[in-house]
């Protein structure tokens, strides 16, 4: 059967490697990146410009949608003394509320779908 995914952060890595495997097995796949990278050369592939750790706005996606990924990740490697509060919210911003403005945004999406499932990751702590 074949499936239609939003994969948040697919222009590189885990993401990337998703967007393939999914595409080469014939499922729809909807790629939310900053970048479209080398995703043009895909097949059944409709591509979003969007940046997780902005403010902007999540693109209209329409019609129902049979799973989620989330890939974007960040993580400071300073040391914890050198941290500022400014990291904690950058991360914090990418890390969850990227994903929770993600899947508020798809829900309505989700519940069109018969068995819908959403992943959370970030590529960076992976």
């Amino acid at each position: 059967m074949i499936k239609r995914i939003v994969i948040v952060g697919a222009s590189k890595g885990i993401g990337n490697a998703l967007a393939r495997n999914l595409s080469n097995g014939g499922h729809s796949i909807v790629a939310l990146s900053r970048t479209a990278g080398d995703l043009a050369s895909l097949e059944n592939l409709d591509y979003h410009a969007f940046d997780a750790a902005e403010a902007g706005e999540f693109p209209e996606i329409n019609g129902a949608v049979d799973g989620v990924v989330y890939c974007p990740g960040t993580i400071n490697l300073k040391p914890f003394n050198r941290l500022t509060e400014k990291d904690f919210v950058e991360d914090f911003n990418v890390n969850v509320l990227g994903a929770v403005k993600t899947i508020q945004k798809l829900l309505p999406n989700l519940k069109e779908a018969k068995n819908p499932s959403i992943v959370l990751f970030g590529s960076v702590s992976v």
